[in-house]
């Protein structure tokens, strides 16, 4: 019985990666550890790396289960069940996704400097003015000059928005001391066949005896199997209850690129 217990303790300390301690420090098959680390890995003559715990974090306040109590830095791989899959930290009490290639993004910004002042109806025009501002250095986004944007394969996020201010009068609008009106508006990416992505449609109201303004954004998110182009073009949908002419100030576009 001796015997075999001892056999068994013998093939256990084999089976052991080669760990020593110097300088305050854990040191895997290393002969002398950086007297800055905890641990050291850095002799990796087995030719392996480190493998964090595989979780699955349903919420990113979760403070309880993959891991009870989780302290702040505490690094896990996330398998993807519910949130993207990747590394994530535990800081300020949620866990957040480390940027990788796969998670990153790129960005252009379009901006348009000059107001314009145009008659909306319920078919789509085009919102021109727009000039580079920024563009990330090789992400494939390119323009005319003129507002006319091309894209390059590969999965977007475009954002537009701009201030809108109206000539509305303070007798007309809904409500009776203090009126509002309703503004409906429809936006699209126009590649002059089709549109990149869904059409977008955004309700605002503006007080007719305030400074008659309003802001809007519109969010489209597609994928792009081939390079396309596009303009941003606006309408009015019917149901509201201003019809006038609307001033567009301060208006930019903003493209976010996930990076292959």
């Amino acid at each position: 019985m001796k015997a075999a217990l001892k056999i068994l303790i013998l093939l256990v300390i084999i089976g052991l990666p080669v760990l020593t301690f110097g300088q305050g420090g854990a040191i895997v098959n290393a002969q002398n550890g950086d007297a800055s680390a905890v641990l050291d890995l850095s002799n990796n003559t087995a030719k392996k790396a480190f493998l964090p715990p595989r979780v699955a974090l349903t919420t990113l306040a979760d403070k309880v289960n993959p891991i009870v109590s989780p302290a702040a830095g505490l690094i896990v791989y996330n398998i993807g069940t519910t949130q993207l899959p990747g590394y994530y930290i535990f800081d300020n009490g949620v866990w957040s996704l480390m940027a990788t290639r796969e998670n990153s993004v790129v960005n252009a910004i379009f901006t348009k400097t000059i107001s314009e002042t145009k008659t909306i109806s319920t078919t789509y025009s085009n919102i021109t003015g727009f000039t580079k501002f920024f563009n990330n250095s090789g992400i494939g986004i390119s323009d005319d000059g003129n507002s006319t944007i091309t894209l390059q394969p590969g999965k977007y996020v475009v954002n537009v928005s701009f201030n809108i201010s109206t000539s509305e009068t303070a007798t007309n609008g809904i409500g009776t001391t203090t009126k509002t009106q309703a503004h409906f508006y429809s936006g699209r990416l126009w590649n002059g066949s089709k549109a990149l992505g869904s059409e977008i449609q955004l309700n605002e109201i503006s007080n007719t005896s305030g400074d008659r303004k309003h802001a809007t954004t519109f969010v489209f998110s597609f994928e792009l199997t081939s390079t396309d182009s596009f303009q941003f073009q606006l309408a009015r949908r019917t149901g509201g209850t201003y019809t006038g002419n609307i001033n567009i100030d301060n208006a930019f576009i903003n493209i976010e690129k996930s990076l292959p």
